[in-house]
Order: C-alpha cells, then structure tokens, then sequence
C-alpha cells in the first residue's frame, strides 16, 4: 500500500511534538519504509504548509486514464514524449544536486572538526611552549646575578640557598603545573578522539544517503526506459492504425461504386421487362448478361466487404497494442 501525504504529516508532527528534529531518516524510519522521494515530497509540502501556519495540502491526484481513447489522440505523443524528456532532465538534476549537497556537507562537517581540534591541540602547545620560556628566562636571571655576585660569595651563597629553595618550590609547582598541562593535553586527545567519531557517524550516515539517492536514480532510469519503450510500441500502433484506415479509404469507395453500378443495373432489367414481345428474346439474353454482372458486382461487394471487416480487425489489433501500451504505462506510474 502506498504512503499518504496525511501519515507523513502525522508523523512530522509527533517528532516536532516530542522535540525531536524532524529528518528525513527519522520520518521513513518512523513509516515503516518507503519512496525516498515521495516522502521527501511530502515532507517538504508539510515545512512549507508550517511555514505558512497551516497543513498544506496533498498534491492532487493524477487526471483518470481514458481507457476507449480514439487511435486519433496519438497525435498528441510528441508533446508526451516532450514532457517525459523534461521531466527526467529535472528528476536527475534534482538527484545531482542532492548527492553533492550531501557530499559538501559532509566536506564541510569534516573540515570543521579538524579545524577545531587542530586549535585546541596548539592553544596546549603554545601555553606549555610559553611556561617552559618563562623558566628558562627565570633560571638565566638568576646565573647573571650569580656570576654578578661572585665578590659576595658568602651572602650570595645564603641567598643562592634561598634562590635554590625558591627554585625548588618553583620546581614543584612547575611539575604541578606540567602534570596539570598533561592531563589538559589528554582531555584534548579524548575530545579530538570524540570529534573524529562524530565525524566518522556523520560520514557513514551522508554516504547511506547517497547511496539511496544513487539507487533512487537507478529505479528511476528504469522507468524512464519502460516508458520510452511504451512510447516506441505506440507509435509502431499509431502508424498500423493510419496504414490500416489510408487503406480503408479507396475499398469504401470501391464498395460506394459497385452498389450504385447495382443499383443500375437493377434499374436496367425493370426497363428491360417493361419493353415489347418483340424485344423479349434479346431483352432476355441482356437480362442473363446483366444477371451475371450483377453476380459479379456481388461477389466483388463481398470481396471489398471481406476486406473491409480484416481492416477493421486489424484496426482492433492496433488498439488492443494501445491498450497494452496505456496497461504499462499505468504499471510505470505506480512503480513511480
């Protein structure tokens, strides 16, 4: 059974209700299945209806087949054929345009979490780079003045001391400091760690998305052959049917001919019957005549009829191929 705009309405509005995004992934989940592309249709009237603070309504149906249509209405086939190329151009370039939109979202998710994680990697860097500096500026500080003060060795000595307890606790809290740096520098690979994952769910989901698309676009080509088969099938019938009718034509006036040469003839023999005794044994031998032409001209008659009931079964012939024709066609719309 085929979805309904109304059940793919409902089930956007229990996502949007549960405060869940509504995706295409979610809402064919949620059915059960389906035509990508007919809900994606539907999803979209749905947006546009919410964008307009009211339910859109379902496309409308399509107009009925006429299954008695004359073999005349084939004449309209180039404009059918017309629209199909149109309409199969648009279908694949609405297909093209779908496959890299998603490829270039996954580009640019990709590029954005790399970006990301390469900052936090050299913010780490630059302020471990900038302690280590500032130590090792602190540290030649302290050798000039020592040297500075070799004059004084003994009170330099008693301040070297303190120096060196000072640059112990600075030791300390430089390896407190480190450790603390240390474990930023894990958190960051952890956090790097869960954007490459993310990264990598997002990938696996656009290339499942592509992949539909690329099958959608398969099933379609599909249909697209059986329809300009169809077409082949009904224009061969088109041209059987105006072979068949050219052909109808001079047999009709032939028929129109012998029944008027008939009507003659029978006209003849009154006029023939009527005239004097004396006449009689001639008038009865152009009666004889006239009597085998008649039989001539009728069996003539029958032969043009003959001909004209096989003309008009293959005629049946020719729409029985136009119904075939209007069977796949229907059989192709619904796989659509």
């Amino acid at each position: 059974m085929a979805i309904t705009y109304e059940e793919i309405a409902e089930i956007c509005e229990s996502l949007k209700a549960q405060g869940v995004k509504v995706t295409g992934d979610r809402v064919r989940a949620a059915a059960g299945g389906g035509s990508p592309n007919t809900i994606y249709g539907f999803m979209n009237a749905w947006k546009d209806g919410q964008k307009n603070n009211r339910t859109a309504p379902p496309p409308p149906p399509p107009p009925p087949e006429d299954k008695n249509a004359d073999v005349s209405a084939l004449d309209n086939l180039p404009e059918v054929s017309n629209a199909l190329t149109l309409l199969t151009e648009a279908v694949l370039l609405t297909v093209n345009n779908l496959v890299a939109k998603e490829r270039n979202v996954a580009a640019s998710a990709q590029q954005a979490i790399q970006a990301a994680a390469d900052r936090k990697v050299a913010s780490t860097r630059e302020e471990a780079d900038r302690r280590i500096a500032d130590i090792e500026a602190q540290a030649i500080t302290d050798i000039a003045e020592a040297r500075d003060g070799e004059k004084e060795a003994g009170d330099r000595i008693a301040e070297l001391e303190a120096a060196a307890v000072t640059s112990a606790r600075t030791i300390g809290e430089l390896s407190a400091s480190n450790l603390d740096l240390t474990n930023k520098l894990a958190e960051s690979e952890r956090d790097r760690a869960d954007i490459s994952s993310q990264y990598r769910n997002l990938k696996t989901q656009s290339d499942a998305r592509i992949n539909e698309l690329e099958a959608d676009a398969g099933v379609l080509n599909g249909v697209i052959s059986n329809l300009q088969s169809a077409e082949a099938v009904a224009k061969a019938a088109r041209e059987v049917a105006e072979a068949e009718v050219a052909r109808l034509r001079p047999l009709e006036n032939e028929v129109v001919r012998l029944r008027q040469q008939n009507s003659d003839a029978a006209e003849r023999i009154a006029d023939l019957k009527s005239g004097s005794e004396s006449l009689k044994k001639s008038s009865d031998d152009r009666i004889e005549d006239m009597m085998k032409r008649i039989s001539e001209l009728q069996a003539q008659l029958h032969a043009a009829e003959s001909a004209k009931s096989a003309a008009i079964a293959e005629a049946a012939g020719a729409k029985a191929k136009l119904e075939i024709y209007e069977t796949m066609e229907a059989a192709n719309g619904a796989v659509a």
